[in-house]
């Protein structure tokens, strides 16, 4: 008896999908259908339709791993709870479906993993680019830290909208693509302005120009600065206020 219709609009991943229900059980399916219509519906964002190939897949290896006594250390875990909060609350949703499904219990590291591949269907971005997105924002909200010796307060609506501006950055610094953004005609006088006026966020915004260029090689532009240096005095302004 057909229970549910899976309909895939794009003709690779039907293939892929294909392939892989001739190799593992289709509980994992079922359990990656749930997860993803809960983030879905959580989240409230599209996902690409890769993410039932690749949750499918990760879920199956994990579950494999576990069965046979090996866990696998999450180097991210820490920054994935810092940077995507809300996926990794899916992630341990998740690890709660998986739980509900067949008596067992993953790891936190697990629920990490899981958070990432939800992050890489949002961005419709490989696993490796959003590892490496992850490290830049991590690196930069260091730099502010210690530039500032403050905590951060990310509590803040300051901090929210950094957070949202940062995350694009670095998928723009990450994207082969993208590289090199043109600065737009008249930022120049402002930015000038905005040096003299915010010198210190502008200082910790040179530093984080001097990593990304060290790091990546990516130079960034005199709006990538301005709208930076401008960012990094309201989280510092908000942190210091806390």
């Amino acid at each position: 008896m057909i229970q549910k219709k899976f309909i895939l609009y794009n003709s690779e991943v039907q293939d892929k999908l294909a392939n892989l229900l001739s190799e593992i059980p289709i509980e994992y399916i079922q359990i990656s259908e749930e997860i993803i219509q809960l983030a879905k519906k959580d989240l409230k964002k599209n996902l690409n339709e890769n993410i039932y190939i690749t949750l499918t897949d990760h879920l199956h290896f994990a579950m494999e791993r576990n069965s046979k006594g090996i866990q696998v250390k999450n180097g991210l875990l820490w920054e994935i709870k810092q940077i995507y909060p809300d996926e990794f609350k899916l992630g341990i949703k998740a690890l709660d479906i998986i739980e509900q499904r067949n008596k067992i219990r993953l790891p936190e590291d697990e629920a990490g993993f899981i958070a990432l591949h939800i992050v890489t269907a949002e961005l419709d971005e490989k696993v490796r680019n959003v590892r490496n997105i992850t490290k830049i924002v991590t690196d930069i909200i260091n730099i502010i830290k210690y530039h500032f010796a403050m905590k951060i307060n990310e509590h803040t609506l300051d901090y929210q909208r950094f957070d949202r501006h940062i995350k694009f950055f670095a998928q723009r610094v990450v994207s082969s693509s993208l590289r090199e953004v043109n600065s737009e005609d008249g930022y120049e006088d402002i930015y000038q302005v905005i040096k003299e006026k915010f010198v210190q966020s502008n200082r910790c915004a040179g530093k984080v120009a001097i990593y990304i260029k060290s790091t990546h090689s990516y130079s960034m532009s005199t709006d990538d600065l301005m709208y930076l240096t401008i960012h990094i005095e309201r989280i510092a302004r908000s942190s210091i206020a806390k």
